[in-house]
């Protein structure tokens, strides 16, 4: 079981970073052929970056840039304060409070998790705030009782960090025959090995919120649609 539990700011406000990003007012120069130009230049090892310093990279076998990181706080902050986005209604219920976005306060041989496989369930979750009867990874610990800043971890092959871990992850898939979509990567309320695997899914429907979900953002070429 996940429990829905308070979560802290997964990083402080910090001012955007000064980084290149695409300018429609060359001349000759279409919106479509500039995003083309930094899709092709964005590698591993030297990012495409926006005005909010969030950093994209491509993966093989899509023709998308992947955020390297969970949309952080401070990122959904601009996005609410730009648009006048009510993104308060829908919390859930939690211990008794009610939480927004803005408090973000494998079954084998290898369990319990490495040292630094990512921001799970661990003993540091067991505090004041966590119920007596939820489960934590014995053996565990990952120092963020809650979620952790990005990239506290280390990166995936593609250069992608908490692709486990921190918080589940919204995916495009539908379910089969229902109207819900595809969560992936676990986050850090959870202790059941299954859940910690790669292969593993669950699902949900986007008109809830909860302190263990978030989302990653890609900039695509071409819509998928």
């Amino acid at each position: 079981m996940t429990p829905e539990v308070a979560v802290e700011p997964s990083a402080p406000r910090s001012q955007p970073l000064a980084v290149a990003s695409p300018k429609p007012g060359i001349i000759g120069t279409s919106a479509a052929e500039q995003a083309q130009t930094f899709f092709e230049k964005a590698t591993k090892e030297q990012p495409w970056g926006n005005s909010l310093g969030m950093k994209f990279v491509p993966v093989a076998g899509t023709k998308v840039l992947f955020s390297v990181w969970d949309t952080r706080v401070q990122d959904f902050e601009m996005f609410v304060e730009s648009t006048g986005y009510d993104a308060t209604g829908g919390g859930m219920y939690s211990i008794g409070k009610l939480y927004s976005w803005d408090i973000p306060r494998k079954r084998d041989k290898s369990w319990p998790p490495p040292a630094g496989a990512g921001n799970y369930a661990g003993e540091e979750a067991k505090n004041a705030d966590w119920p007596s009867d939820f489960q934590v990874i014995e053996g565990y610990n990952d120092s963020y009782p809650r979620t952790s800043p990005v990239g506290s971890f280390a990166a995936n092959f593609s250069g992608l960090y908490d692709m486990g871990g921190n918080v589940w992850q919204w995916c495009e898939d539908l379910l089969i025959l229902q109207n819900r979509r595809v969560l992936r990567g676990g986050s850090w309320g959870d202790s059941n090995p299954d859940n910690l695997l790669a292969s593993y899914r669950t699902d949900g429907t986007p008109d809830r919120r909860y302190a263990f979900v978030g989302f990653r953002c890609v900039v695509a070429v071409e819509s998928s649609r």
